[in-house]
């Protein structure tokens, strides 16, 4: 993209892009399409991209290529087509960290809490000292009012990494939910570890 404004000229690079937008048609050869809808996805026209995308893709696989249409469905809000892409997908979708990210993203928007709690146990498989798949865990576990909540917040190990507020959220639910000296024990570590930062002591007063 910044190749085809050597010279700042935005809208001869739009007219290039336009033009190479308009070219890519059905009757395309699919590595010459594929081409243009890369160049077309770095411009962040998501939209032409992914219709480009959409009829190169092979039926009941999965590829970079699927990856880089569901980002482009959710960056233009066609989550009703991103959700059918996942369904057409090959089930080894699902080991892409970054097709799971995204399916989540489409599965929480659909309120879909059986799908966000099957990816959250991927989540976990895949990274089980990371603080972001006990969450979703405990989030799908809330929103389908399974009896077995506290049992799911009560399996997240205390030793977990993650962003400040992961953590915060992680402890504030065991708080809630008769794990309070194991909550109280991750916000005592998280503020040890983070004593410098200005959210840190705002929660070292609130503790």
């Amino acid at each position: 993209w910044s190749n085809l404004q050597p010279d700042g000229d935005k809208a001869i690079a739009d007219l290039l892009i336009d033009r190479i937008a308009g070219l890519c048609t059905s009757d395309t050869p699919p590595s010459e399409a594929h081409l243009g809808a890369k160049l077309l996805f770095h411009a962040r026209r998501f939209e032409a991209a992914a219709e480009i995308f959409a009829r190169i893709l092979v039926p009941a696989s999965f590829s970079e290529l699927h990856v880089e249409v569901l980002y482009c469905y959710l960056r233009t809000g066609q989550r009703a087509k991103g959700r059918k892409l996942l369904e057409s997908m090959s089930p080894d979708w699902k080991g892409s960290k970054d097709a799971r990210h995204m399916a989540i993203d489409l599965a929480q928007h659909a309120g879909d809490w059986p799908m966000v709690a099957e990816l959250a146990d991927l989540e976990v498989a895949a990274a089980p000292a990371h603080a972001a798949g006990w969450i979703l865990r405990i989030l799908a576990a809330s929103n389908m009012e399974l009896p077995g909540l506290a049992a799911v917040i009560g399996a997240a190990p205390v030793e977990l990494s993650g962003s400040m507020q992961e953590i915060s959220r992680l402890a504030a639910a065991e708080m809630r939910h008769g794990f309070a000296e194991k909550g109280l024990r991750r916000i005592y570590h998280l503020r040890r570890e983070r004593m410098g930062d200005v959210d840190g002591a705002a929660l070292h007063l609130m503790a």
